[in-house]
């Protein structure tokens, strides 16, 4: 006798992300929407005279996606940065003049899990930002920042599954990842 199957949904107010940067782990609670996508080169082969390809190459692949925060007090990159300006500091190195781009490779970690104890993670390996934007509208009741990065490598959705309980389990969750990224 086969099993039924069964799905589960996650919704974005099940999603936490965590950012990576230099063995310090921190929480990006005002990060309202993060993209991930990836493009690849392929390259048509020809032969001589033939119109139509015989096959294709593949050739390099990028990563890149889009972060967007609600800006509170104050930017969630600004806050990284200070992360990394301690960093800098304890090794007596501290730039004289940076911003986004003066920040090294980070890591983000996207964390789900909803009330019925199923949990998925995704990582996006070696973030580097490239672009900065704002936004501002009287018609908005907020201000976000958006950022543009490429990354090195993202890994699929890893789902699984956990015993199933309340929201309380979400925080269990997501304690017990941080704990393994530290």
């Amino acid at each position: 006798m086969t099993q039924p199957v069964t799905h589960s949904s996650i919704a974005g107010c099940d999603i936490r992300c965590v950012v990576s940067v230099g063995g310090s782990v921190r929480e990006w609670a005002t990060l309202q929407t993060i993209s991930i996508s990836t493009a690849r080169t392929v390259v048509p082969v020809r032969a001589l005279g033939d119109t139509l390809p015989v096959g294709f190459t593949r050739g390099a692949r990028t990563f890149a996606g889009s972060l967007v925060f609600a800006t509170i007090d104050e930017d969630e990159v600004t806050k990284l940065m200070g992360i990394y300006q301690q960093l800098l500091r304890d090794k007596k190195k501290v730039p004289s003049d940076y911003w986004y781009d003066a920040l090294p490779p980070f890591n983000v970690v996207v964390l789900g899990a909803n009330e019925y104890g199923h949990k998925f993670r995704q990582v996006i390996y070696d973030v580097v930002i490239t672009n900065w934007g704002a936004t501002y509208s009287v018609d908005d009741l907020l201000l976000e920042q958006t950022y543009t990065y490429v990354a090195r490598y993202a890994t699929p959705i890893t789902i699984g599954a956990i015993n199933r309980g309340s929201v309380v389990v979400q925080h269990q969750v997501w304690e017990s990842e941080l704990q393994n990224l530290a």
